[in-house]
């Protein structure tokens, strides 16, 4: 079973999307125009199961107002989102409505702001918690953490034999 965990953060640049539009390339001539880079890899990958990875401030509502999310819910969103209170309810019916789009089972983690050592090791504790043991590569492309950081947090954090760095602010590690 593959699993790809994908960050949401605060982007500002469009009232709309949250993030800048971009074109993401793939490799066999992929590519996508979207704002967010998650759901173009997924489209990529097809992997078994995505993960939307956030904070309680995260763009929850952005995000799913634009991947066609109930309306009712998107306005809850919208406000919880605003005052930092999005919970676990909140996200369930969009959660549901983008698996039954995508086809793929759809989880959203609410991890906490990252405002230190703790709260760093308790995300990747979480991360670790969504994963079936084996191979595990975390993607930081939208994520809070700077590369140290994740560095640190992962040696103390998530057992395994080895570890190495791939490439600016990845770790993968063989578990």
């Amino acid at each position: 079973m593959s699993t790809l965990i994908s960050f949401l953060g605060k982007g500002q640049a469009d009232p709309q999307t949250g993030y800048r539009t971009a074109n993401y390339r793939f490799d066999d001539g992929f590519s996508r125009r979207v704002p967010f880079f998650g759901l173009a890899l997924a489209e990529y990958l097809k992997p078994d199961r995505l993960v939307l990875v956030g904070t309680a401030s995260s763009m929850w509502d952005v995000f799913f107002h634009r991947e066609g999310a109930d309306d009712e819910a998107v306005l809850q969103l919208m406000a919880a989102v605003e005052t930092g209170e999005v919970d676990q309810d909140m996200l369930e019916l969009p959660r549901r409505q983008l698996s039954e789009r995508l086809g793929v089972a759809v989880d959203c983690l609410l991890i906490p702001y990252a405002r230190d050592a703790a709260e760093q090791a308790g995300i990747l504790r979480l991360l670790a918690a969504v994963v079936p043991p084996r191979r595990r590569a975390v993607h930081r492309r939208h994520a809070r953490l700077s590369p140290p950081a994740d560095a640190r947090a992962g040696r103390r954090t998530l057992p395994g034999p080895r570890r190495r760095r791939q490439g600016p602010g990845t770790l993968l590690r063989r578990l």
